[in-house]
């Protein structure tokens, strides 16, 4: 809900990014970015109550982090760099982060974890730390990927790379990356690595 909000104010219309800023969310990214924390939430039912309700947190803390990072980060308009490259990239570009995105992705980490703490009327500051922590690193991991493996256009006449295969003028020339590999499967696959590397960090910790 915060993250659909935040995208109504900002209201993107960058040719750079498949981000549906301000537009109505289709079925496979409400899925990419809230199916965990369901099946999370059943698993609750069956396995470890707490562990699992903390991890379903984490991760709708993972998707929150992404997108405010994402959507503020386009707004403000910053120096973007690729995360992986360390080299310039256009805003909103898939891999690119910016100071200003980076600190909305810390806040809107911070503030699932503090849904958390007022859903359990908890004071456990160290459950506040892992959720904020886990969903800050679940949106660098998604960062990575969307440098390493998501799919990219080259539009040679404009001289930009694109998330999408139609940018300014026509089709693409030239792609990078994994053709299925859509911001919306990376954002389902970040969090699918984060939140097993969470649940494995909990089980063999105990």
């Amino acid at each position: 809900m915060s993250s659909a909000f935040i995208g109504r104010i900002y209201r993107n219309t960058n040719e750079n990014t498949d981000s549906k800023s301000g537009a109505a969310r289709d079925e496979f990214q409400v899925f990419a970015n809230g199916g965990i924390f369901i099946l999370l939430i059943i698993l609750s039912n069956f396995l470890d109550e707490s562990t699992y309700y903390l991890a379903a947190f984490a991760s709708i803390a993972i998707s929150t982090a992404d997108t405010w990072s994402s959507e503020i980060g386009m707004g403000f308009r910053g120096k973007t760099i690729d995360i992986v490259r360390w080299k310039k990239v256009q805003s909103g570009l898939s891999g690119g982060i910016s100071f200003g995105g980076t600190l909305a992705g810390l806040a809107g980490a911070m503030t699932i974890a503090g849904v958390y703490l007022l859903v359990f009327t908890s004071t456990d500051i160290s459950s506040f730390l892992l959720i904020t922590g886990v969903g800050f690193t679940g949106m660098l991991v998604d960062s990575i990927l969307g440098s390493l493996v998501q799919v990219k256009f080259f539009n040679e006449k404009n001289a930009v790379w694109s998330d999408k295969n139609v940018i300014y003028t026509g089709k693409a020339s030239a792609m990078k990356g994994i053709i299925w590999m859509t911001n919306d499967m990376v954002n389902l696959l970040s969090n699918v690595i984060t939140i097993v590397g969470l649940l494995a960090l909990i089980t063999f910790s105990k």
